[in-house]
């Protein structure tokens, strides 16, 4: 679990980042569908498949998260008691059922 806490300003909203990833593909996740790649994903899980590797990376963030992807990277708003989970699962056990 990843959170910004006290004594981080209830106020103001961080944008975090995740990589330098040695690449995955696009998320696959549980919100609106595809989008331009130039315009954040909105949901609030997201599964990146590795091109190799049977297991990728769920990331669960707060409802309605605009999720910027950059192949290498990722990044998303998040504020003071937010929490944002990060695992590495099957694809099958990501919980996203008929992923976009």
């Amino acid at each position: 679990m990843i959170a910004a806490v006290a004594p981080t300003n209830p106020d103001k909203t961080f944008t975090m980042w995740l990589g330098t990833f040695e690449g995955i593909d696009p998320p696959k996740h549980n919100g609106k569908p595809e989008q331009p790649t130039d315009r954040p994903v909105v949901a609030d899980r997201f599964f990146f498949p590795h091109p190799v590797y049977r297991e990728g990376l769920l990331l669960t963030t707060p409802p309605g998260t605009p999720l910027h992807y950059r192949q290498t990277a990722v990044s998303f708003p998040i504020r003071r008691d937010q929490e944002v989970a990060i695992q590495f699962v099957p694809e099958d056990e990501a919980g996203i059922k008929g992923a976009k």
